[in-house]
């Protein structure tokens, strides 16, 4: 009798055949891979890298994993039946996703996200710009500005007027999924809000935009001077710069370093510290 294929890889040499097809059809064609997950190796993360590479993709990300509080996932790694991730494993990991894919075209321009030429993800910039976004399924994130929530409360009265300092909103969709599925209006969905002032607000674009390999532009450190204050937001980016987790270029952009790019929790945090008062 012939060796039969285990249902795993059957189901996986199915989806790079659909990841093939797309490509072929001249979709643009982006590929999530996750590292630091139990039982991967160095070698088979490298493998999950190259198999991307050769299917085409002009765009990959690559996520750590995070385990979430109240998973079972979570449970298993108190238990000890699984082991809880490793920050040097997955440091090793994105290191290895900026070789194998930057050696096949592919630029790191976010944390964990790369591209060929023109084919930077509009989408997952918008996230790390400012640009306000809406999501409506269940648990879905939204980003709005005060103007844009008052329009979203004229469909949603049950949402709270802002507070006389919010300057952006944050929203995730609290409804069940069930709930979701039998709402017949906007009005009908529950929203968890949180408010952000002006400074907090600023505080955030100046971390988000730590994200990017573009990193801060003088106008956002400007602007940012002028609503925190020129002192304390200098202080804190002597500071990075000094840790060599920022540093300077030409046009007076400060970007990430590659320290700066694998101690991004250290970075981002003393960037969102300038949200609060001294």
């Amino acid at each position: 009798m012939a060796p039969r294929e285990s249902p795993s890889a059957c189901r996986a040499e199915e989806a790079r055949e659909r990841v093939r097809a797309a490509v072929r059809s001249g979709l643009d064609v982006s590929l999530d891979l996750m590292c630091g997950v139990p039982c991967q190796t160095p070698a088979s993360w490298r493998a999950s890298l190259e198999t991307a590479v050769s299917l085409g993709v002009g765009h990959v990300s690559c996520y750590p994993l995070m385990i979430e509080p109240g998973t079972p996932m979570e449970r298993m790694c108190e238990e000890g039946s699984l082991p809880w991730p490793s920050d040097d494993t997955e440091a090793a990991d994105m290191e290895a996703a900026l070789d194998v894919l930057g050696a096949a075209g592919l630029s790191r321009y976010e944390v964990a996200s790369y591209a060929r030429p023109g084919m930077r993800c509009k989408h997952n910039i918008a996230y790390w710009t400012g640009v306000e976004y809406l999501g409506l399924g269940t648990a879905a994130s939204s980003m709005l500005g005060r103007e844009s929530y008052e329009l979203l409360r004229s469909a949603v009265p049950s949402l709270a007027a802002p507070s006389a300092d919010t300057r952006r909103l944050r929203l995730t969709v609290a409804s069940t999924t069930d709930e979701a599925i039998s709402a017949r209006a906007l009005a009908d969905l529950r929203f968890n809000v949180e408010q952000l002032s002006e400074r907090e607000a600023m505080a955030e674009d100046l971390m988000l935009a730590a994200r990017m390999t573009d990193g801060l532009p003088p106008e956002l450190l400007e602007r940012a001077r002028n609503v925190i204050g020129a002192a304390r937001v200098d202080a804190c980016l002597e500071r990075l710069v000094s840790r060599n987790l920022l540093g300077g270029r030409a046009d007076g952009s400060l970007v990430p370093t590659h320290d700066g790019w694998l101690l991004g929790n250290e970075l981002y945090g003393a960037l969102w510290d300038l949200s609060s008062d001294e």
